[in-house]
Formats: C-alpha cells, structure tokens, sequence
C-alpha cells in the first residue's frame, strides 16, 4: 500500500524543489552488506535541506541501542518508536502513527556519514551526518516525556546573546509545548522598550531559530533570572493532585504575582505556581476568569432588556410571528401568534 506520507513527501519535492542529493540507483543500494547493521547505526544523525524558497530545515534522528528511535522535526514530522535492521534495510515503526512507518535502504558513506534511500517512487539518496554535541536541553523523563530543565541557566545564556540584538532586551516570558515525539519546543520571549520590539527565540532539542517583530502586543515585564526549573514545577504540580503528563507551560510576570509558572496537562489539568518559591497559587493570575464572567454578565444585562421590549409571541399580531420555521405543537403555536403549516405529514410553526 502506498505511504500517504511519502506521496506527500513527493509532492513537496516536485513544488518546493527540495535540495537533495539527486535520483540513485537503487540497485546500488540492494548490493549493500548487512555487515552494515548493528552498532555502527546506534547514536544521533541529522541532516539539513533547503527549500527553493531559500528556507533551511533541521532534522535529527536518534537511534537508540535498545531498538527505540526518536526523530527531531518541525510539527507533524517529529516522530518517537521503535526500528528493527534486516541487511541493508532499516525498518521504522512509529508510536506515533502507521502513517509515518517507513522501510528505508541504508548505507555507509564514510566514518560518520549514512545515506537513507526513500522508497519507490522516490528513490531520493538522503545524506545524513552523526551528531556528537548535545542537545539543547537537559531533561527530565516524566509520565513519558521528555520535559526540558537547566532553563534558569538557559535563560541567563540567551539573555547575554540577546544584548547583540538590543542592549536593553530582557526576557519576558517562556512558552513550552509538548512535540508528538514526547520533546517538547520551547520559545523564549525578549523585549526591548527602546525599540519597541520583542525576539522570539524558538528552540527544539537540537535545532534554533530567531525572529523579531513589532513588541507592541507582547509581555513587556522582564521576568527574574532564578526562576524554578520547569522540571520541579512539574514534580510539585503532581504532589499537589495534577494528574496526565505536561503539554504545555508558560512562565511570564502577572500583576500582584510576580513570575508565575502555568502547566496544562494532558487530562485538562491546569495550575499555576509562584516560579520563584514554588508556592501554589489558586486564584486566577491572568484574570481571564473574572473579565469572562464580567463580560457575560454585560451581555446578558442587555439581553435581558432586548427580550423585555420584544415578545414575538404573546399577542398574536402578524408583525409578532416567528422570522424563522420552527418545530412545535400546532395548539402552542396558534396559542403563541403563529400559523401552523402541515408539509408532507410534519407540522412547522412559523
């Protein structure tokens, strides 16, 4: 049966113009040895391609010793299972979705060097190269996933870089989310009120973006730089009865709270924690809550008023009937002003 995926993949090749290393023949690849299996494989490769419109992609791909595998990508593509070698085959089961399963023929393209074969139709040789720096991030492993920590320390980092862009851009907020492959992408937010402009700093396991725009919508309250791990956030969250793993987390300044710590789970789960003490905090520090609630209330005020000045169906007076066909009783509906109406056996009020 014909990968979805794949043919996606082709489609993307044919548009975009994918820079890859051109069509090979794929009995080159059937005349590899199986001596190229076992632990050579085992460890963390990555490669980059370009789009036509100059854009650059990072993909990484570990392969675990115990049979498991995790692939770093953007959205959808990030990718966690478990991988099986037959000769020169790699067999690729995802956790995630049969969809992204995969049989791809590899080789070795020198010491530190592997080619990956996409299959039929697409016989595209990818080159990938093995990776020996660490990741981003330390983690934690909790209910599954992989929660990212050292981010005190990476937040002082990013902040000493972040001087080249202003001399007066501070942190204001970090925003986390959970990946389909139990990582999770991370982005850092700066402002600097000198130009009125704020830097996103977007973050995965291995890969690093930055963009900046127009600060005008973005936290402008610098956040302190001995906030708690987002690690022991979780730990306290779980102690305190949050149940289901982190899908999300924030931590900016709130009025009245300081740096406060927000985790959604995946069992629609919130609280919030001082990220300085670690201190639950049980009231709405967005005051989201209580805006909704006033904003209701306004509304229902005034629809109130509008259903006093107008009773379509107490007097009976033509200009009063119903503006639209409704199902009800026929005797209810003459005794409310409106006529009654038998289409095919079904009564309609109007």
């Amino acid at each position: 049966m014909e990968n979805p995926i794949l043919r996606a993949f082709a489609a993307i090749v044919v548009i975009f113009g994918l820079a890859m290393p051109s069509m090979v023949n794929s009995a080159v690849w059937n005349q590899q040895p199986g001596e190229n299996s076992g632990g050579f494989l085992a460890g963390v490769w990555m490669q980059r391609y370009k789009v036509a419109v100059g854009q650059e992609y990072l993909e990484v791909l570990e392969l675990h010793e115990d049979g498991t595998y995790t692939k770093h990508a953007k959205g959808w593509m990030a990718d966690r299972g478990s991988y099986s070698v037959t000769g020169p085959t790699i067999a690729f089961r995802s956790a995630v979705s049969s969809r992204l399963n995969s049989d791809l023929k590899f080789k070795r393209l020198g010491k530190e060097k592997i080619g990956l074969e996409l299959p039929p139709p697409l016989n595209i040789e990818t080159e990938w190269t093995r990776v020996t720096r660490p990741p981003n991030f330390q983690t934690r492993k909790l209910d599954g996933r992989y929660v990212p920590g050292g981010l005190p320390a990476l937040l002082r980092d990013l902040a000493q870089d972040a001087l080249s862009w202003q001399t007066d851009a501070l942190p204001t907020w970090i925003d986390i989310r959970e990946l389909p492959n139990g990582h999770y992408a991370t982005m850092v937010h700066f402002y600097s009120p000198s130009s009125d402009r704020e830097m996103h700093i977007n973050m995965t396991a291995y890969d690093v973006e930055h963009s900046t725009g127009d600060g005008a919508r973005t936290a402008t309250a610098a956040l302190p730089p001995d906030i708690l791990d987002l690690p022991d956030i979780v730990v306290l969250a779980k102690s305190a009865g949050v149940s289901g793993g982190l899908t999300r987390a924030s931590v900016r300044m709130y009025k009245g709270y300081g740096a406060v710590w927000r985790v959604v789970t995946d069992q629609r789960q919130a609280a919030s924690f001082s990220a300085t003490t670690g201190e639950r905090i049980r009231k709405d520090v967005t005051g989201y809550i209580a805006q909704s609630q006033k904003d209701w209330q306004n509304m229902a005020d005034i629809w109130r008023k509008v259903l006093a000045q107008n009773q379509p169906h107490t007097s009976g007076t033509a200009g009063e009937k119903k503006s639209y066909w409704s199902s009800d009783t026929k005797s209810r509906c003459t005794a409310n002003g409106g006529t009654w109406y038998d289409e095919g056996g079904i009564g309609k009020c109007r």
